[in-house]
């Protein structure tokens, strides 16, 4: 087995052990884990999406296309607009039958994934009957749900590739320019002359980046059912008080990690990103920042391949957000930045990946059996930064885990590389989370799903040597 190398002895062995330990739980009788969320639990998060959250999302696809019949005309053509009675018609079946806690059916198409999930839709099968979408795993039917949207478009044929949230995206970048521009100025200050900057500067540097990377996944519109969100406020004034709201906060270890890597050559970092707008440019001024200083050589960020949780980073979101920034009037920061961050593209230095396992409903603690070769991929990376909290849920497994449970063990053996989780919490489960800090939330009866608490959590264990020295 392989592991990184830590600063001292006795911490190197002691992670040793753990990661063994952890290694060999994934072994483990699934009725030995804690029961994954489901909406059958009346009062949860999970009752409360699958009973209003996502029938509203379906009704606002459902309106836009009615909204945007003539726009989508002209730009489609009359065949496209011509179907689009039978794709709302299909939208409106498939709201109720969720309503109706109906079966899920089998997706149709030839979609590569259809096959995975239409096994994966057998593997719920309870007794004989199929699943109901209050008593299936809360994980899997949200992301059918988003799935089954995706096939309806794509079985349309001229449509295939419409993106039904992205004026909602847009929307919420255009209102968050203000922030955007003001984080973007403080980035071309910092790393304007990355050798001058003392071991503290590099250190207040980082804390700031990874904070409003952490920050902007306030802006999530699944959580707001597609209402709109933005970032209007500074950021840089808000994350210290912001900051007293993060409830594990490993940034001290991350940080200590990424110290180690600067005096390493070909370093990789990836970004497992979630939400366009707001928090899709903190997250590349983070990745920026990481690429300024010498520390990663590369960057491999992950998105997502088509409209997935409303919200989510698609290709074209990321082409729009540069082209925005290219064309902002009185606005330099932004095309500075836009320039150079083509640059990093065009130069190979960032890569943006798409991968079908990332809008799967698996959690990934399958990935290496479902997705051996993204696995694979990941281990080459000397860290991770998992943003967000579908990919925290995902980490997780979504299941009911006693929030103390560590949360390297929570990841059922999921160790391609060190990881780092960045997440507000919009959703009740959590590990990691000793009852000291989790006393803090006393008032908030709503704080696991509210998005004002936060957490930074650090796994270091790793199946692979990559990231560091061999045991």
């Amino acid at each position: 087995m392989h592991l990184l190398l830590m600063n001292s002895g006795l911490h190197f062995a002691t992670l040793a052990l753990l990661c063994f330990l952890l290694s060999t739980m994934g072994g483990q009788a699934n009725t030995e884990l804690p029961d994954v969320l489901r909406g059958s639990y009346k009062g949860s998060f999970a009752y409360k999406t699958i009973s209003e959250r996502m029938p509203v999302i379906l009704t606002k696809v459902i309106d836009l296309f009615h909204r945007e019949k003539i726009n989508i005309g002209n730009q489609y053509g009359d065949a496209a607009k011509e179907k689009l009675k039978q794709i709302n018609g299909s939208l409106s079946e498939l709201k109720s039958t969720m309503q109706r806690n109906k079966p899920l059916q089998p997706l149709a198409g030839a979609a590569a994934d259809v096959p995975l999930w239409n096994r994966l839709l057998e593997e719920q099968w309870v007794d004989g009957e199929p699943p109901v979408w209050f008593d299936a795993p809360w994980l899997f039917v949200e992301c059918y749900m988003y799935r089954r949207v995706r096939e309806i478009l794509e079985n349309s044929g001229e449509l295939r590739d419409y993106d039904y949230f992205g004026q909602q995206k847009r929307d919420t970048l255009e209102a968050s320019i203000a922030a955007i521009e003001l984080l973007g100025e403080h980035l071309l200050e910092t790393v304007a002359d990355p050798a001058a900057l003392s071991g503290q500067q590099v250190k207040r540097a980082f804390s700031d980046f990874i904070g409003m990377s952490l920050w902007a996944n306030k802006n999530d519109l699944s959580i707001s059912a597609g209402a709109h969100v933005s970032q209007e406020a500074s950021p840089l004034v808000q994350l210290v008080e912001l900051n007293h709201r993060v409830l594990v906060n490993d940034s001290e270890q991350v940080f200590a990690q990424l110290r180690r890597l600067r005096d390493k050559r070909d370093v990789r970092i990836d970004i497992v990103m979630d939400n366009a707008g707001f928090e899709l440019f903190s997250d590349l001024c983070l990745a920026d920042l990481l690429t300024s200083l010498g520390i990663a050589q590369r960057m491999s960020l992950h998105i997502k391949a088509h409209p997935w949780y409303v919200s989510d980073t698609t290709p074209a979101d990321v082409r729009h957000t540069l082209q925005h920034m290219q064309s902002a009037d009185g606005k330099p920061a932004l095309r500075r930045l836009a320039e150079r961050w083509q640059g990093y593209l065009d130069a190979g230095t960032w890569v943006f990946e798409m991968d079908t396992f990332w809008t799967s409903p698996l959690p990934f603690s399958r990935m290496a059996s479902e997705a051996p070769e993204l696995y694979a991929h990941l281990q080459a990376a000397n860290l991770i930064i998992f943003k967000g909290d579908l990919n925290y849920r995902k980490l997780l497994g979504d299941r009911n885990w006693p929030h103390s449970t560590g949360f390297c063990a929570s990841l059922e053996g999921f160790h391609p590389a060190p990881l780092v989780a960045l997440r507000t919490m919009k959703a009740d489960l959590v590990s990691g989370l000793a009852p000291e800090r989790e006393a803090l939330t006393a008032g908030d009866p709503n704080w696991m799903v509210s998005g004002e608490w936060a957490l930074i959590q650090l796994c270091e264990c790793s199946d692979t040597a990559r990231g560091g020295d061999e045991l």
